[in-house]
């Protein structure tokens, strides 16, 4: 169960990250690149991949071979998660 501090530090780091996405937008060059030391492996980072082309309603594009993402797509995406773990109550 989050706590009343945790649950406004996610809704905080939502916004911020939804209000970010639009403006990255607007960039010249979206390319994103995983970070390294996160310890996410390649089955993990092509499940978000896979999980944001169905959320934002267009699973034909997801690639397999392609699991890199736009800089403004997964801090959109980011943004969506932690709402429904706010919704949630939990992480």
């Amino acid at each position: 169960m989050l706590t009343d501090f945790e649950y406004k530090l996610l809704k905080l780091a939502s916004k911020f990250l939804d209000e970010y996405s639009d403006r990255l937008a607007s960039d010249t060059c979206n390319d994103w690149d995983w970070p390294k030391g996160l310890g996410f492996t390649e089955e993990e980072k092509t499940r978000i991949v896979k999980q944001y082309h169905v959320w934002n309603g267009d699973p034909e594009e997801f690639n397999p071979n392609y699991i890199n993402m736009t800089n403004f797509a997964m801090a959109y995406f980011i943004s969506k998660i932690l709402d429904e773990v706010i919704e949630n109550k939990t992480l």
